[in-house]
C-alpha cells in the first residue's frame, strides 16, 4: 500500500487522462468511470492520511479534509454530468420516437 501511496498524484495524473480519453467517446460511461476513480481515490488517499502520509500539490500538502472535499467535488461534478447526458439522452430519443409516430 505504501508504494501507491507514493505513487497516488501519478496514478491521479494518468487516471484523469484515462476518464477524460474516455469521455470524449462516450460522456456517460466516462462519467460513472470518473465517479469510481474518485471514490477510489478519497479511500485510498484516506488511508494515506491515516498513515501520516499527506497528498497535495508539491510543498503544499492538503489537509485531509480539502483533499476529501476536492475528491468529492469532482466526483459529484461528474455524477451530475453522466446524469445529464443521460437525461438528454432520453429526451433525443422521446423526440425521435415522437417524429416517427408523427411522420
Amino acid at each position: 500500500m505504501d508504494q501507491i501511496l507514493e505513487g497516488l498524484p501519478v496514478y491521479m495524473m494518468i487516471g484523469i487522462v484515462v476518464v477524460i480519453g474516455i469521455s470524449q467517446f462516450n460522456r456517460i460511461l466516462g462519467a460513472v468511470l470518473s465517479v469510481i476513480f474518485w471514490i477510489a481515490v478519497a479511500i485510498v488517499g484516506n488511508h494515506g492520511y491515516d498513515q501520516g502520509h499527506s497528498i497535495g500539490l508539491p510543498d503544499f500538502p492538503f489537509p485531509r479534509v480539502v483533499f476529501l472535499g476536492i475528491c468529492l467535488m469532482f466526483g459529484g461534478f461528474h455524477a451530475t454530468a453522466g446524469w445529464v447526458s443521460w437525461r438528454r439522452k432520453q429526451i433525443a430519443q422521446a423526440r425521435k420516437q415522437l417524429e416517427d409516430e408523427e411522420g
